[in-house]
């Protein structure tokens, strides 16, 4: 059920990053835990069915922060008098709803499921960059500068965290294609998930691979 799913953490050991609030506790849980690190509240209804994918979202990046932002929800309908206050206060007009919480103020917002980009650019803003995006900085530097084998030990740090990392999936597929290994660059690009093979990050591999064929 819906309302099971978002009531419950479904990680092992993510209590302290992800957790459910009331309206007794909300002062704890957001206002108070705020001033130790930035809180992303999601207002939820089992009545709103985004509500589900915008917390697996949600707990994605929260997890691959490392403690960075703590994530809380809170359902409206059986805590209505919270999100009154709080959606009249910030001029939300329903949910699901995410409040960025800082120093016990509220610093940015956003209503209904975003697009899951949109949704990295505005936990980044709170969050600054995680420690996947670091990596894959220094990956793509070491690439530029024509250190393949440092480009592919990072890459493939990224993708023993995220093996569906499309853009750490296309670097290692390159760094293959430049070492003339054609078969092996496709055989990495095969790894790409096919809810994922659409990712335009990937056009510009296919692209070189294609032509290398065509050789």
């Amino acid at each position: 059920m819906l309302n099971d799913t978002l009531a419950t953490d479904a990680h092992p050991g993510a209590s302290d990053l992800i957790r459910e609030t009331t309206t007794t506790g909300f002062r704890q849980d957001v206002i108070a835990e705020s001033a130790n690190r930035p809180v992303l509240v999601l207002f939820w209804s089992p009545r709103a069915p985004s509500s589900k994918t915008l917390l697996a979202v949600l707990e994605k990046f929260v997890r691959v922060a490392a403690g960075k932002v703590v994530l809380v929800k809170m359902n409206v309908d059986e805590h209505p008098a919270v999100w009154g206050q709080i959606g009249q206060q910030l001029g939300l007009q329903g949910v699901p709803a995410v409040v960025a919480i800082d120093q016990g103020r509220p610093v940015d917002m956003f209503e209904g499921a975003l697009p899951e980009a949109q949704i990295k650019t505005f936990f980044d803003r709170l969050a600054g960059p995680s420690e996947i995006d670091q990596v894959m900085a220094e990956a793509a530097q070491a690439l530029e500068e024509g250190d393949l084998a440092g480009a592919s030990e990072l890459y493939a740090a990224v993708l023993g965290q995220q093996p569906d990392n499309v853009a750490a999936l296309a670097g290692l597929a390159k760094i293959q294609l430049d070492a003339g290994e054609l078969e092996n660059a496709k055989q990495v690009l095969a790894m790409v998930p096919e809810a994922k093979a659409a990712d335009p990050g990937l056009a510009g591999i296919r692209a070189a691979i294609e032509l290398a064929e065509q050789a």
